[in-house]
């Protein structure tokens, strides 16, 4: 019996039948497992695709060995994008519903806020993407390859259909989401306890705003009296309001101490060993060195805490005056005070001429009369 060899390239040693178990060895042994055409690239794992297909930025091999070692350019960072393979594309491609770096995580449409329709030139913002509303016209904003991969960003909630959310409506009894995945059935309780604040009407707050003077919640019960927002303690990173009025802050950011604006009910966040800052010109300077609107001097309320702001003197119209060498009309107009008395209506109500003519000009003189 003769040996049976296999065809270049599917060697096998059940279809190797020896008779001569000696000479087959020798053949095998001479035999090359899988030789690729001189048009061809030998890959690392046998195979043998195209030589064009080298360094094309695509992994034609299944082991990217025709991708290793390419002299990949780099891109220019004005006008083009790196793809995660290398590849360069125009800065316009970024973002336009297609894959145009041709890698299996289409990296040019990952994270876009802003897309540009197809064919209709219109720029849609990130809110719009992915909603199942046709929004561009030409359906290019509900590109299924865009939706299927888009990503969003860590303070968004991603929609099954690949719409990003805020992910404060999470959970808010509103379904934002057109396949209602915003709205599970495990919204009754607030997903993290410790950043988080179950509401009476089951909405989820952050914590943060417990507290704060604002009905976050809905319902109020986030400055509900049997939380004693009055005593609370507040964390480190917080300022402690020193006096609490219900529906007043007890707790502040420390960026809001000393920025010019009240947020404590007494100010005390802006006579905290504040620095003297200048006013702008559209604001008034209390004197204990508060900066309030302009709008707010003289309407009644004491808004800068010391009363500067509702003074007398600054709020009282002062009683209106001529210069010297004028005189003041009834009517509050100043004339030249060599007007008076002239004949002549300076005063618009006449007040120059009235009753001074009769005081200043002498009785008619009857002539006299000789016998």
């Amino acid at each position: 019996m003769e040996a049976v060899l296999p065809s270049a390239g599917n060697m096998s040693s059940r279809e190797c039948v020896v008779s001569n178990l000696t000479n087959c060895l020798q053949k095998i042994v001479s035999f090359t497992f899988h030789t690729c055409s001189p048009t061809e690239f030998t890959c690392d794992n046998g195979g043998c695709v195209p030589l064009y297909y080298v360094c094309d930025y695509t992994n034609d091999c299944g082991d990217n060995s025709d991708e290793h070692g390419c002299p990949f350019p780099t891109c220019n960072p004005t006008t083009e994008f790196t793809c995660a393979n290398g590849r360069c594309i125009s800065a316009a491609f970024v973002c336009d519903g297609f894959n145009d770096c041709r890698d299996n995580g289409t990296t040019d449409e990952v994270n876009c806020r802003e897309l540009k329709c197809d064919t209709t030139n219109i720029c849609i913002s990130s809110s719009s993407l992915c909603d199942g509303f046709n929004n561009c016209g030409d359906n290019s904003d509900e590109n299924p390859l865009f939706c299927a991969s888009r990503t969003c960003s860590a303070d968004e909630f991603r929609c099954d259909n690949g719409k990003c959310i805020p992910q404060l409506w999470v959970c808010d009894r509103i379904p934002d989401c057109l396949d209602g995945t915003d709205e599970p059935p495990t919204c009754g309780t607030c997903q993290i306890p410790h950043l988080s604040f179950n509401c009476a009407n089951g909405h989820c707050i952050l914590a943060m705003w417990v507290c704060d003077g604002n009905n976050d919640c809905g319902d109020n019960s986030d400055e509900a009296q049997e939380l004693q927002c009055g005593s609370r303690t507040c964390n480190p990173s917080d300022f402690t309001c020193p006096t609490w009025y219900p529906g007043s802050p007890r707790c502040i950011p420390w960026s809001y101490v000393c920025d010019g604006e009240k947020d404590c009910t007494d100010a005390a966040d802006e006579l905290h060993n504040c620095p003297n800052r200048t006013c702008h010109m559209n604001e008034f300077a209390c004197a204990n060195g508060l900066c309030i609107p302009s709008t707010y001097v003289c309407d009644g309320y004491i808004d800068c805490q010391d009363g500067t702001d509702e003074l007398e003197g600054l709020c009282r119209s002062p009683e209106p005056t001529c210069a010297p060498g004028e005189f003041m009309c009834n009517s509050g107009e100043c004339i030249d005070i060599h007007k008076v008395c002239d004949h002549q209506r300076d005063c618009s109500d006449n007040s120059d001429e009235k009753e001074q003519w009769d005081r200043t000009v002498p009785p008619l003189q009857q002539p006299l009369l000789y016998p």
